[in-house]
């Protein structure tokens, strides 16, 4: 549960939504929920929870420059994926969790 900040201005969520989503989690909504899956890094997030405009739930739609949110994406992915390397995890981790890690 990630309901810090939205998009690149550093505006927070709305303390009302975060609630929403907790809610949400504590409810079993979610388990019915329809689920979309960011491509970089793999992570699913529910399309619609009650109580929560749909617009923020997407990673990409609080961007207003979708070009630079993409860039993002990749610089963040690929510091991952070095630091990663960098500290010896590659060559200790099973193939399953290399499987899912950032694709940078």
């Amino acid at each position: 549960l990630n309901t810090g900040w939205l998009g690149s201005t550093g505006k927070r969520c709305p303390l009302k939504y975060t609630r929403a989503i907790v809610d949400a989690i504590h409810s079993g909504e979610l388990k019915n929920a329809q689920y979309g899956t960011d491509t970089v890094f793999g992570l699913h997030y529910p399309l619609n929870v009650s109580g929560v405009p749909p617009e923020i739930l997407v990673p990409d739609n609080n961007w207003d420059d979708k070009v630079a949110f993409k860039a993002m994406q990749k610089k963040l992915a690929t510091q991952f994926v070095e630091a990663f390397k960098k500290k010896g995890f590659a060559d200790t981790v099973p193939p399953e969790v290399l499987a899912v890690s950032p694709k940078a």
